[in-house]
Parts: C-alpha cells; structure tokens; sequence
C-alpha cells in the first residue's frame, strides 16, 4: 500500500471519528457560533487576555472586522472589552460568563470523551499517540514559517 492511498484511508477515520463524537456531544454544547466566532472565543481563551491587535493578527484579519466579530459575541457575554489600564489605546479581551461557561462545558465533554473511549488505549498507545500528533504538528508548523 502506497503513503497516499494509507494517509487518505487514516484521514477518512479520523473524519469518522471525529464526525461520531460530535453527534454523541453536539446535543450537550447549546452554542449558536460562527465559525470565525468559535475562532475568536477559542484565541481569547488560550490566551486569557488579548488585544484586539493580538486577535487580528492570530486571525490574520483586520482590527475593524475582529471589532465586528466582537459586538456580538460581547452581547451575549462570550468575551468582555476593557480599556487597558496601563495603556489607554489599548482594549483588553477576556473571556465573558458565557465564554467561561461555554469552555467548562467542553472541559467536561473532554473527560466523559477521555473515560468512555481513550481510557481504552494502552498507556503506551497514548503516548505513540501524543508522539505523532506533535511531531505532525512540529511539521507543519516548521514548514509554515
């Protein structure tokens, strides 16, 4: 069997895979997101703090539509704006109560998700697991430089 042809055949399982579990746990995440939405939730909670500027240039896309995509994800209480005190130029994006509701939910899917299906992986398929998903992921990264 040819790299591609196994590559295609492991990317249609990990799409099955993934497809499964999000019909298993779509119905306990009640979030009405954009796509770009999710993005923006998702760069504010990996940072815990932002600025506007930081967000735009994560998203490669301009303050102004970062400013957009902001109004309403800031009216359901996804994120909050705060000027920066020690610099007043500057707007401070923290995640809102929804926002934090929102990642505690998913921090729960991740646990049931762990227990019901990688618990059943050896400790040492975990950890070959991990190996290729970071090596793939350092790849990537590198070639994108």
């Amino acid at each position: 069997m040819d790299v591609k042809h196994y590559m295609k055949e492991t990317f249609h399982i990990l799409d099955e895979v993934n497809s499964l579990l999000l019909k298993e746990f779509e119905s306990i995440l009640d979030y009405e997101l954009t796509p770009k939405q999710t993005m923006v939730v998702h760069h504010v909670h990996q940072s815990t703090t932002i600025t506007v500027n930081e967000l735009a240039h994560l998203m490669n896309i301009s303050a102004s539509a970062v400013s957009q995509l902001l109004n309403k994800l800031e009216q359901e209480n996804y994120v909050k704006r705060e000027i920066n005190p020690n610099n007043r130029r500057e707007i401070l994006i923290t995640l809102g109560s929804k926002g934090l509701e929102l990642y505690d939910e998913y921090d729960k899917i991740d646990q049931k998700i762990i227990d019901k299906y990688y618990s059943k992986l050896t400790e040492d398929e975990m950890i070959q697991f991990q190996s290729i998903v970071k090596k793939l992921h350092t790849i990537i990264t590198t070639e994108n430089k």
